[in-house]
């Protein structure tokens, strides 16, 4: 990343910008002329540029979002190794030796099962650090023509890898997602650059129409979470509106969101620097997001590079991290997936009647219910492990519908949520509470999507955040309350 960033302060020297202030935000849109040494973006200049898309999958806490597109990543990779070759034809003939002895090694075509599946984006992501993301953590996202092919391609690769070496492959299952973990030292760093050289041994999954990696198996697992919980840049309006200002193909674009960059900027920096970033840190926050873009015409870059300007970003991002903690808490994505529902083999549905499951090894019942025409139908009741209820599910032909309750693990039967339920969506109000019966949190569904007020509480019963959602998306005035119920602020969304 340092690499890519020195690279880019370079082209920028050679950049004709015409300036425009504004009120809220600064913007620079002109041309760049590249030096005889800004091979990788001298290789960008001769190809299409490539449609950003992975704002798609990647989490709305990306503190930066790295974008290089192509139309072929065959034409830029021949570009780039014509680049390579002109300064350092040494090297190029030993870097041609490598990749024969390594195909020869794993029995693989470079080309065919890797090359000739990637689409139109690779992307790089750091994340806020938090939790257990580390501020060295990275996430690369690989845009797949066909993911199919890519599975295949790459999988291919892998397999290979595992019958040389074993003992540097291993796999995982996370919420239906397979994740594999692969020691392939050097792998991606030959094919790719430098800017892969901390991805010796990345952690895989696929996602949507992405191979996705990173060198570290919780950051890797944060994007599947975040991405199952709809919480991606695609769902981050402000994030959207700022995109927008940008073209939707380009060779290369960068986003930042400041005030989630901090923490990493202040890490990477020397001690003098650090002293610095810390007395300007109000300063640094409120240019809130940072854009820049270069798209490839002829020779030169057509270039633009905006900064929005935001005096209250630090608050705001201080209540968009209230709000995610307090909506993170709920467990709407467990409901909202269907994970209870009770799915029989046909070889089960076939009896009409009563039906029984007991939990492995013990005598306790998991859950009873009953089959009518092939079908779960009627109520179903669920147990825990210690006998108590754990749910009741209203079934109709075998979807989930009407109300539906859901109890903590205790002998009182503590309500943990009611909902209710239309052909296996979420219709209507959704009410979480406590595990001491106060009331968490009351929203409102309509065909599966938020829409309507929406109210959370602390456990005292305070009002915690109050709000509305459009068709998933918070529309109007949201009010944020401290524990003793004050009003900490309060924010218009568009």
């Amino acid at each position: 990343m340092e690499e890519s960033a020195k690279g880019i302060a370079d082209a920028l020297s050679f950049s004709i910008f015409h300036a425009n202030l504004e009120e809220d935000r600064l913007s620079f849109d002109g041309y760049t002329v590249l030096d005889s040494t800004a091979s990788y973006f001298s290789a960008l200049t001769d190809v299409k540029p490539g449609k950003m898309s992975a704002y798609e999958i990647i989490s709305d806490q990306a503190a930066l979002y790295l974008s290089i597109g192509f139309k072929s990543y065959n034409m830029f990779y021949l570009s780039l190794m014509d680049q390579y070759a002109k300064d350092n034809a040494t090297d190029m003939e030993d870097y041609e030796k490598n990749v024969k002895r390594l195909e020869k090694y794993l029995g693989i075509s470079v080309e065919k099962d890797f090359f000739d599946w990637i689409g139109e984006e690779i992307a790089f992501v750091k994340l806020r650090p938090q939790g257990n993301n580390r501020a060295e953590d990275v996430v690369v996202a690989i845009h797949a023509n066909d993911i199919n092919d890519a599975k295949e391609g790459f999988g291919k690769i892998m397999a290979q890898v595992k019958k040389r070496s074993p003992a540097k492959f291993r796999s995982i299952e996370y919420k239906n997602f397979e994740i594999n973990y692969l020691e392939i030292k050097g792998f991606f760093k030959l094919f790719l650059g430098k800017l892969f050289k901390n991805l010796e041994k990345p952690y895989i999954t696929y996602i949507e129409d992405f191979m996705v990696m990173s060198n570290s198996e919780e950051t890797l697992k944060e994007i599947i979470d975040e991405y199952i919980k709809g919480h991606t840049l695609s769902h981050n309006e402000k994030f959207m509106d700022f995109k927008d200002e940008f073209d939707v193909k380009s060779n290369m674009s960068i986003f930042l969101q400041m005030p989630k960059m901090y923490t990493n900027i202040y890490q990477f920096s020397n001690n003098d620097t650090k002293k610095s970033v810390k007395e300007n840190k109000d300063l640094i926050l409120s240019f809130n997001q940072i854009g820049f873009q270069l798209v490839a015409e002829g020779d030169l870059f057509k270039t633009l590079l905006i900064a929005g300007h935001d005096p209250n970003a630090a608050l705001s991002d201080e209540l968009e991290k209230f709000e995610k903690q307090t909506s993170d808490a709920l467990k709407l994505e467990y409901f909202d997936s269907l994970r209870f529902k009770i799915i029989l083999p046909d070889s089960v549905l076939v009896n009409d009647g009563a039906f029984k499951e007991e939990h492995p090894n013990t005598q306790s019942v998991k859950f009873e219910g009953n089959m009518i025409d092939n079908q779960v139908n009627g109520v179903w009741r669920t147990y825990y492990q210690s006998g108590n209820l754990e749910s009741t599910v209203n079934y109709e032909d075998g979807k989930v519908n009407g109300e539906a309750f859901f109890f903590y693990d205790d002998v009182k039967e503590t309500k943990m949520v009611e909902l209710t339920y239309e052909d296996d969506v979420i219709n209507g109000v959704y009410l979480e509470f406590y595990e001491n019966g106060a009331q968490k949190a009351t929203l409102h569904y309509e065909d599966g999507v938020l829409n309507g007020e929406a109210e959370f509480y602390y456990k005292t019963g305070r009002t915690k955040i109050e709000g509305k959602y459009k068709k998933g998306r918070k529309k109007g005035k949201w009010y944020f309350y401290d524990a003793k119920g004050s009003l900490i602020n309060k924010e218009r969304m568009k």
